[in-house]
Order: structure tokens, then C-alpha cells, then sequence
């Protein structure tokens, strides 16, 4: 069956935003049509397409105006809730985290034995009553339960034991 002009003209314009140099060729050509015909316009006309220019510059800083306005008072947050618009809108690339947090972590080895010497009765003391334990998760996720400790010296006396 054939195709309809309106067919016809849809498939035109999907094939030509494949061909960027070609399209581009074409925006040009209607931009240079366009400004022409506005230059040469006289009388009635030209008062109705400066009213619409006026009208279309005046929507533009009401919208502007009201976007601004409902923004946070907050310039910190003001600048996420933009940034964020931005890049739901594509206007910018969602961006991913720039700063991520290394943590230096000791070796197993070294907790252990940290924990070990802090253990020790010479340098803390079991508190003895019923309530004086404390519930504590180790790295596997296990839970286990611990008699609470008191540091007997401060910790820079600690460290010349």
C-alpha cells in the first residue's frame, strides 16, 4: 500500500536526523528563510511578531521568575535542587560520586593483637556486676556478648607499657 504524504514526510525527517551534515545543511537554509522573511515583513505583521516576541520574552522571566523564587533560601541547597534538575533534564551528566572515602584499615593480625594486650588484667580491670556486658558484632556479622573493661592508665601510659 502506499504511503500517505504525512507518512512520507515523517520517514523523511527520521532519515535525515541520521545524516547530521545533511540536517545541519538544512537547519542553516531554514534559519536564513526565516530571518529573511522577518526583515522583509512590514506593517501589521511585523506589530504582531514583535507582540509574540514581546509575549514569549515576557512567559520566559515570569517562569524564570517564579522558578527562582520557590528555589530554597539556602544557596547550598538551592545548588542541588538545580544540579539535580540539570541532570534529570540531561542538561548535564549525571555525575558520579567525585570524592569516595578510603578508609586505611589495620590488618588482622595487628587487631588481634590490639585487642589481646587490651585484654590483659595488668593494663584493664573486668567490671564484675551481671549488667556489664556488652553486645558487640565482629566482622563476619556474628554477635557475641563481652564483659565490659576499664582502661586502668590513660592511653599514653598505655603505650609505654
Amino acid at each position: 500500500m502506499a504511503k500517505s504524504n504525512a507518512e512520507r514526510q515523517k520517514l523523511y525527517r527520521t532519515n535525515l536526523l541520521k545524516n547530521k551534515s545533511k540536517f545541519e545543511e538544512i537547519k542553516r537554509k531554514a534559519r536564513i528563510r526565516d530571518n529573511s522573511r522577518r526583515q522583509s515583513l512590514k506593517g501589521a505583521l511585523l506589530d504582531q511578531l514583535r507582540a509574540r516576541q514581546k509575549q514569549a520574552s515576557k512567559k520566559y522571566r515570569k517562569a524564570l521568575k517564579r522558578a527562582l523564587h520557590s528555589l530554597p533560601k539556602d544557596t547550598n541547597k538551592s545548588m542541588m535542587v538545580v544540579q539535580h534538575l540539570a541532570q534529570n533534564l540531561n542538561i548535564i551528566s549525571k555525575t558520579v560520586r567525585q570524592h569516595t572515602r578510603k578508609q586505611r584499615s589495620l590488618s588482622i593480625e595487628l587487631k588481634k593483637l590490639v585487642i589481646q594486650f587490651y585484654q590483659r588484667d595488668d593494663i584493664t580491670y573486668q567490671l564484675p556486676g551481671k549488667r556489664d556486658y556488652a553486645t558487640v558484632t565482629d566482622d563476619n556479622g556474628e554477635s557475641m556478648t563481652l564483659q565490659k573493661r576499664i582502661l586502668l592508665y590513660n592511653i599514653r601510659e598505655t603505650y609505654q607499657l
